[in-house]
């Protein structure tokens, strides 16, 4: 598994981004769940074990059986279409997908952005060629191309938006906030905006997605844990008595 390029079985990882990434690339897949109170029960000793020495553990919340296991209800049928889609993406797309929702959700009000830019650094750090990526999104119907130019603007460090505004003869701006920064650029310069994105791959999220994206979210969320005890104690490591 590509996950053991970055980290080890062991009870450490239950602290890496190991398990969300696991979570995310196998979110088009259903599990059955076996022995798990015995991988709480291990991960639960280990977390005990490590509080006696090491302050970060003493706020590692123990683990419950209930809910660990996030594959006992049935998927509504939008979401199993949106999986089924999921399933032809390599690992790293179903990961730049997840990205770009979650950015969209804290970006332009349209949810317009750069596709290639949309990634976390847990998604570049395993490995991705965005560009290619994002046409996999496009040409699945995952994402659609938006005509809004701000989009464009979303890679931009507040610090080169102001020097853009400043380019453009817009002086005296003394926000920091990046969106309101963009909404400045859009009032008082659109047709710098709209130059500057050319060339630019912007995208949205497809609409008719939307639903299956925000189940996809709760489900990453109901999943991380059940991973957390499976990568840390599902195989031959064995974690201290307690």
């Amino acid at each position: 598994m590509l996950v053991l390029l970055h980290d080890n079985f062991g009870g450490f990882v239950m602290a890496s981004d190991a398990p969300r990434y696991l979570a995310t690339v196998m979110l088009p897949y259903v599990f059955k769940t076996v022995d798990l109170e015995e991988l709480i029960r291990r991960a639960n000793a280990f977390i005990r074990h490590m509080r006696k020495d090491t302050p970060f553990w003493e706020d590692f919340p123990l683990f419950k059986p209930g809910g660990l296991d996030p594959w006992t209800e049935p998927r509504p049928e939008e979401v199993t279409e949106f999986c089924r889609v999921l399933r032809t993406l390599p690992l790293a797309t179903r990961e730049h997908l997840i990205d770009f929702a979650s950015r969209s959700d804290r970006r332009a009000s349209s949810g317009s952005q750069p596709v290639d830019q949309a990634t976390s650094y847990g998604t570049r750090k395993r490995g991705i060629e965005a560009e290619e990526s994002g046409r996999l999104l496009l040409q699945m119907g995952l994402l659609v191309r938006s005509d809004d130019p701000r989009g464009a603007l979303q890679r931009l460090t507040v610090k080169e938006l102001t020097e853009f505004l400043a380019q453009q003869g817009v002086e005296g701006v003394k926000v920091r906030r990046k969106g309101k920064l963009i909404d400045t650029a859009m009032e008082r310069c659109p047709q710098a905006v709209a130059e500057k994105a050319k060339g630019v791959c912007i995208a949205r999220l497809a609409p008719q997605y939307a639903p299956a994206v925000a189940w996809a979210h709760e489900h990453i969320d109901r999943s991380v844990p059940f991973f957390q005890v499976w990568l840390g104690f599902a195989f031959e490591n064995s974690p201290p008595k307690g």
